[in-house]
């Protein structure tokens, strides 16, 4: 895996990201705590990262997996918003 961005490595995990935005929609369909499951991922990727420089994991995929469901989440943040606190895009709020 190359750590540079390029169409060749961005590509991949924005398949990846898709796939994650439909499978958690599928489990966990609208209204859902959008912004509480995107502040558990952010965490989750700290976590993951953290774990790597500690020593306590070397393994690039789990924070890439991490990375996939944070980015998930955030589309569908950016999609859906959070109907479970009343912040969800609608006809007054997208002129």
């Amino acid at each position: 895996m190359s750590n540079q961005i390029t169409d060749n490595t961005i590509d991949p995990f924005l398949d990846d990201v898709r796939a994650e935005v439909f499978r958690a929609a599928r489990l966990f369909p609208a209204p859902n705590p959008t912004i509480a499951a995107m502040t558990e991922e952010i965490g989750e990727v700290a976590k993951s990262m953290l774990h790597m420089r500690e020593g306590k994991h070397n393994d690039w995929w789990q924070v890439y997996s991490e990375c996939v469901q944070l980015a998930a989440m955030a589309a569908r943040c950016a999609v859906e918003g959070d109907p479970t606190i009343g912040a969800e895009p609608n006809a007054e709020n997208c002129k």
